[in-house]
């Protein structure tokens, strides 16, 4: 069985920075980052989504390829409140060449540029990566840097992101104790949804291509993202991973309007992995692939149909996961499970035909390797 994970942090464990840091006096923050990714994010001291967890999974249930998740802390997290940086985009050029060069060393993985090249690598079951890039301010305040990385092959952009830098408003994507920490940034956040330069992005996104993610945006972003979308009818929504308010009404999960806006759109919903999310709120203390089945059912209920629902793991993403797919080397546990729970068709959707459906409608690609 075919599986697309549509978001997946497999950068993380490249080099930090990417690239040697401009100011020599900010070498320290590599210390932290480095020190916080391995204590807080991985498992174990090791990233849950590597090579060698992937291809110790069962091939015949394993996923197939994923979104590789472009995302530099140093641009948003550890500087000030500030617009962003114009050399960020030299950094997320930099930490794609790097995920690049250790796809080609190890000779095993396709780097897909194109919607068909995904398809091709899916019938063949060669496992393949895609690049997505998360947070607009990555473009280094320039909206036109939207076309540079489609030319690079980038299929999916997230505007929103942590924190507001000056792109998009977003939600709270913290556990409660980080929450604290950063509870006054976030409640200061201004109400303007899009800033003029992040309704550029999204604006140049659908103009060229590469799919729009409403994920980390608040609702008067999303709003913004809703009435551009209007302008280019057939254009997909994603939102790459994510849970529902349904279920727990978290700000950053989906709202049922948000949901039937994708449906809409004929686009996709990547059911997260992060048990913050996932559970309901108060007793529920389950840690099992019900947690996103019972996301799944939700989602049906609202749309009546299995056409727009996904996986999307956020693994890697500073997340607690659920335990049964807590690293790449137990993802076919979920291709068992949807199977013997929803029957082959259904199962078939989720996990591959529906990604397969919005890359080919909302991704152009490189024009010439179509």
């Amino acid at each position: 069985m075919p599986f697309i994970d549509l978001h997946a942090h497999f950068p993380m464990h490249t080099p930090f920075p990417p690239m040697p840091f401009e100011d020599p006096a900010d070498q320290w923050k590599k210390a932290v980052f480095d020190t916080a990714n391995a204590t807080l994010n991985y498992e174990n001291l090791q990233p849950r989504v590597s090579l060698e967890h992937w291809f110790a999974d069962d091939p015949h249930y394993r996923v197939t390829g994923f979104g590789s998740v472009l995302l530099d802390e140093q641009d948003e997290f550890l500087v000030s409140p500030a617009p962003p940086r114009p050399n960020a985009i030299t950094h997320i050029r930099a930490q794609l060449q790097n995920v690049e060069d250790e796809i080609r060393r190890d000779g095993r993985v396709t780097i897909a540029r194109t919607p068909q090249q995904v398809e091709n690598c899916v019938n063949a079951r060669q496992p393949f990566i895609f690049h997505t890039l998360e947070g607009g301010f990555h473009l280094g305040g320039d909206a036109a840097n939207v076309n540079h990385l489609a030319d690079l092959g980038v299929a999916a952009i997230i505007p929103a992101h942590l924190f507001y830098r000056s792109v998009a408003t977003c939600e709270n994507a913290f556990p409660p104790a980080a929450f604290a920490i950063f509870r006054h940034e976030l409640e200061s956040q201004p109400n303007v949804g899009l800033t003029d330069l992040g309704k550029a992005i999204v604006e140049n996104a659908f103009q060229r291509g590469v799919l729009v993610d409403i994920t980390h945006a608040r609702a008067d972003a999303q709003a913004d993202i809703f009435e551009i979308a209007a302008g280019h009818p057939g254009r997909p929504l994603i939102s790459s991973h994510n849970s529902v308010r349904g279920i727990n009404d978290a700000g950053l999960n989906l709202s049922d309007d948000a949901i039937l806006r994708i449906k809409q759109s004929n686009g996709i919903i990547g059911v997260i992995f992060y048990t913050q999310w996932l559970r309901k709120p108060g007793i529920d203390l389950r840690d099992d692939l019900h947690l996103i089945t019972d996301v799944i059912d939700y989602i049906h209920s609202k749309t009546g149909s299995y056409d727009n629902i996904g996986i999307g793991s956020d693994l890697d993403g500073f997340i607690e996961p659920i335990h049964m797919c807590s690293n790449y080397s137990k993802m076919s546990s979920l291709s068992r499970a949807l199977i013997g729970k929803y029957g082959q068709d259904v199962a078939e959707r989720i996990l591959y035909r529906n990604a397969l459906r919005v890359l080919h409608a909302g991704w152009t690609g490189i024009p010439e390797l179509q």
